[in-house]
């Protein structure tokens, strides 16, 4: 009967430290993955950040583009020096595969 009575405190015992083993991976596990996903949601919102500032950027430079663009006319070509063109070349392909040729048209 001794015996047994220490059998089973020794099972019990196993058990016990099992189940305490199992609680504290479980709760170490949970503390990794909660942790990481915190750290993972203030990189989002870092890389959200970046990015707004960039759209930002690039609307800058559309904009800058455009003005630009609306500022280049004949007149300002001409006072930088640009002049029409007297002979017009074109370059003509006969057949595909086929080498390139210059010709002038008037």
């Amino acid at each position: 009967m001794k015996t047994l009575a220490i059998s089973i405190q020794q099972s019990e015992k196993k058990i016990f430290l099992t189940f305490v083993l199992i609680v504290v991976l479980s709760l170490s596990l949970y503390v990794y993955f909660v942790n990481r996903a915190v750290l993972n949601i203030v990189e989002r919102e870092r890389k959200v950040g970046e990015s707004r500032a960039l759209f930002t950027r690039v609307s800058e430079l559309e904009s800058t583009l455009a003005s630009l663009n609306r500022r280049v006319n004949l007149k300002t070509a001409y006072s930088l020096g640009f002049k029409d063109v007297s002979a017009t070349q074109f370059i003509e392909r006969d057949h595909i595969g086929q080498s390139l040729s210059l010709s002038n048209f008037e």
